[in-house]
């Protein structure tokens, strides 16, 4: 068994970085205690095998969200057996502030959870309107290319009549003359139909594109609230580590006076 004393600098105060390790302690069966230092840093002193210290030491430089974890010391030693598990020292008058900072950090790094998991969501809403906006544009080039098809049959149907109707004599002229008319009507009517076809394909992706962009809109707000309420939390950690400091002044001065 050996004695680890590690002193971890960073933003590791008022995140519940604490919290974080007493997990991983309490999971890893190591004892010891993790204590807030004035100067902003943490000191952790555990307990176990030497391996298991190790890995442990290599678990708790935590980065995340509210974590940052930005350098790690430790000293070995024997270990004295003193303690039966691991626990957060809180000193002075704020005892029940921390905790509730602690509590806070924990609730903020769950919300954070959720607006990254709604962001994801909605980068697969963005993902299918994309995919469902591809297809539709591809029906659509199918569509015309059946319409164009369908004109060109006309155009040689219309010839081949044409051709036809000019080796016949006398009384089937005015047949030939109608005929035409009518191929006639029917090829503007084609045209209309691709117009048509046209319009509805520009319409369509007009509204995609205004989905997505709602969508966009949606996440970027979510990240938005995202960055307020992490600098909220620091305020907040902010105000506590000065009205700790002016405790514990006052206390001073009082002793002093003593």
């Amino acid at each position: 068994m050996i004695r680890a004393k590690i002193i971890v600098k960073g933003k590791v105060q008022r995140v519940r970085y604490r919290s974080k390790v007493k997990e991983i302690a309490d999971n890893m069966g190591i004892v010891g205690e993790a204590e807030n230092l004035k100067d902003n840093s943490v000191l952790i002193i555990a307990e176990g095998e030497k391996k298991v210290i190790n890995d442990f030491i290599n678990r708790i430089k935590i980065k995340n969200r509210l974590i940052d974890v930005q350098d790690v010391s430790v000293d070995f030693e024997d270990a004295t057996g003193e303690f039966t598990k691991f626990k957060k020292v809180i000193s002075g008058t704020m005892l029940d502030v921390a905790e509730r900072m602690d509590d806070a950090a924990d609730h903020l790094e769950k919300l954070i959870r959720v607006v990254e998991n709604g962001n994801k969501k909605t980068e697969g809403v963005g993902e299918k309107v994309d995919n469902l906006t591809t297809q539709t544009n591809q029906n659509f080039k199918d569509l015309k290319g059946s319409v164009n098809s369908v004109g060109e049959k006309v155009d040689n149907l219309t010839t081949q009549t044409n051709q036809n109707f000019k080796d016949l004599k006398g009384s089937v002229n005015n047949l030939t003359t109608q005929t035409n008319q009518n191929f006639k009507d029917l090829k503007g009517s084609v045209k209309e139909v691709k117009e048509s076809v046209n319009g509805l394909a520009t319409q369509t992706n007009q509204h995609f594109t205004d989905m997505k962009g709602s969508y966009h809109t949606f996440s970027e707000r979510m990240l938005s609230m995202e960055e307020k309420l992490t600098k909220l939390v620091e305020y907040i950690g902010m105000l506590v580590k000065n009205h700790i400091e002016k405790e514990e002044k006052e206390r001073k001065t009082r002793a002093g006076k003593s």
